[in-house]
């Protein structure tokens, strides 16, 4: 169910190239200076910029946010993926799709698992995940699951159903980034997703660097949207 009152902040054109989303991770919220500038710098490309909080974060947090138990938060993530897919989806339709119909996002963490989704719900112009998976279902299974412990068997449909198929996936362009030492979201899902494909306008490549965004991300991301508009 999409809540009518979506946190937001914007910075938009009078005639923009396109419109990026771009969404935070995990006990993130939507401020742009939590994107190291990145931001900024996609709206100097040319196109309007959208950022989000997600479902129970930020201007809107709520249960279980509030005591990080990493039990409860962890079962809640998948409730706040589907839902915040459904709000950018209500959010396009109702306030930007009559500027533009050339729609991307670029995520960081949980942002980086929304981005890779939201192809299922709209025609998308770049992808780009950063620090995410497209496999939920593995990253759960490797990552979550000795956290949940017997509680997993309770969340594995939504988990399953949250788990990007190859033909799902069909953005013009995609660039995903990951850590080479990231403890938190293996690298290796996104990698064998991404070169799957055999298509050079989808590229993936990794980084000397732990969960992190980093200043070099960054500025591979400004010049790989530079050079397709």
């Amino acid at each position: 169910m999409t809540d009518l009152k979506i946190p937001y902040v914007e910075k938009l054109h009078d005639q923009p190239k396109g419109l990026f989303f771009i969404m935070h991770g995990h006990f993130g919220n939507k401020t742009f200076s939590n994107f190291l500038g990145l931001a900024d710098k996609i709206f100097d490309l040319g196109y309007d910029v959208v950022s989000v909080d997600a479902y129970k974060h930020g201007d809107r947090k709520a249960v279980p946010y509030f005591e990080n138990d990493p039990v409860l938060t962890t079962i809640e993530m998948l409730t706040v993926i589907e839902h915040t897919l459904s709000d950018i989806v209500y959010l396009y339709k109702t306030n930007y799709q009559n500027r533009t119909d050339k729609v991307s996002i670029v995520g960081t963490s949980m942002g980086g698992h929304i981005a890779y989704l939201l192809n299922r719900y709209l025609p998308i112009e770049f992808c780009i995940p950063i620090i995410g998976t497209p496999n939920l279902g593995l990253h759960y299974e490797t990552k979550k699951k000795k956290i949940l412990k017997e509680r997993y068997t309770l969340i594995e449909e939504q988990v399953n159903r949250l788990t990007l198929k190859k033909e799902e996936f069909t953005p013009r362009f995609a660039f995903a980034l990951q850590g080479d030492y990231d403890d938190t979201v293996s690298k290796e899902p996104s990698k064998a997703f991404i070169e799957s494909f055999r298509k050079e306008q989808y590229i993936y490549k990794s980084y000397p660097c732990g969960h992190d965004l980093t200043q070099e991300m960054i500025e591979d991301i400004i010049q790989y949207v530079r050079m397709k508009v």
